[in-house]
């Protein structure tokens, strides 16, 4: 669990400004969770997770197999 400033940048597979990231999560992954109780009451928070860890590598496509020549 992690909160940052809007303008924290966070590196992984290459550098995000924090609000760049969360306008690219959908609505759907955000979820509204207590950090627990504090002074007037449960502090509630937006969290969603972002996997910033680097693609796995893409392999080239196969080889056409070699065509026979007809004549």
């Amino acid at each position: 669990m992690l909160a940052v400033a809007f303008s924290h940048e966070a590196t992984g597979a290459g550098k995000f400004r924090a609000d760049a990231l969360a306008t690219k999560v959908p609505k759907r992954a955000w979820q509204k969770l207590s950090a627990g109780a504090g002074a007037k009451g449960h502090r509630f928070y937006d969290w969603a997770v972002i996997d910033l860890a680097e693609p796995p590598p893409r392999q080239a496509p196969a080889a056409d197999p070699p065509q026979p020549h007809h004549r």
